[in-house]
């Protein structure tokens, strides 16, 4: 599956389009400043585009580190988000991913957590 990160229009119709003329399913990747930088606006318009595809294609936002990035995301059209508390102790770290998960559930948004941090 094709995993790409994108930050504009151009980007997501080109991740769409390789992914139908290759048949596979795909994932836009976004990062928490695409929030920012464009609006929810833009979200939604990706999450549209991308699940009108002929082949399944999910909108994924990574490495949410502040807490805002994930009450914005949720309340976006997001597919999946990855929620990365390696900045608070391990129990911190677990209860911000808890918390994420807790409120994900309801809306069908799936999320993969970082838990610790790898260095290297």
């Amino acid at each position: 599956m094709l995993q790409n990160g994108r930050y504009n229009t151009e980007g997501v119709l080109a991740v769409i389009k390789a992914a139908e003329r290759c048949r596979s399913p795909a994932m836009i990747q976004f990062f928490p400043w695409t929030l920012y930088f464009h609006n929810p606006a833009f979200i939604k318009y990706a999450a549209e585009v991308a699940h009108a595809a002929s082949v399944p294609v999910s909108v994924h936002l990574d490495h949410c580190l502040k807490p805002s990035d994930a009450d914005l995301a949720l309340e976006c059209a997001f597919d999946s988000i990855m929620v990365d508390g390696s900045m608070y102790d391990e129990e911190g770290d677990i209860k911000y991913v808890k918390s994420v998960v807790d409120r994900a559930k309801g809306k069908g948004i799936t999320v993969e957590a970082e838990l610790g941090r790898t260095e290297g």
